[in-house]
């Protein structure tokens, strides 16, 4: 996946009717997952990143008054040289209220450590981890304890997981 363009992004909403961790994460697997497959298999997206937001929190303040209060929060960011109202136009469902969005701050993130662009990238390869764990799940992934396991690894490797050498037992992720 490569760096997004921070100023030739596309904003979308996936909704989630029911906030139960199954549902999300068959939503994703046969749905989201597929979705963006496609996109990628076309060249019609070069990076893209989700997360799990409402409303507030995803500044989506346009969105329909009877949309659910949570969503998916889908961003997109087209190859180089492509503008966002090419991939504005290719954007079909389960990608819903699809806007030009530019990128820039996340919050908790100190920007002198890596630039936008670059902490941006992180999150989107985050993102495709998370895909690729439903997409090889046949249950999309629904046995939570296991998906706790894969995050060990990758806390553990960080030295911040639930045994970690670092942090205190009490320490809960």
């Amino acid at each position: 996946m490569q760096k997004p363009d921070l100023t030739n992004c596309i904003d979308a909403v996936v909704p989630l009717h029911n906030a139960s961790i199954a549902d999300y994460l068959q939503k994703l697997r046969t749905q989201c997952a597929p979705a963006v497959r496609t996109l990628q298999a076309e060249k019609a997206i070069a990076w893209f990143s989700f997360l799990i937001h409402d409303r507030a929190g995803a500044d989506r303040l346009d969105l329909p008054k009877d949309f659910p209060e949570q969503f998916i929060h889908f961003r997109f960011s087209p190859p180089k040289g492509t503008p966002s109202s090419e991939l504005l136009g290719r954007l079909r469902e389960p990608f819903l209220h699809p806007i030009p969005r530019t990128l820039g701050a996340i919050g908790g993130l100190i920007p002198t450590a890596v630039g936008w662009s670059e902490a941006w990238w992180l999150i989107g390869e985050a993102s495709d981890w998370v895909l690729k764990i439903v997409e090889t799940h046949p249950d999309g992934f629904c046995d939570t304890a296991q998906f706790v396991q894969f995050l060990h690894y990758i806390t553990n490797s960080l030295g911040i997981g639930m045994q970690s050498i670092f942090i205190p037992r009490s320490f809960r992720f």
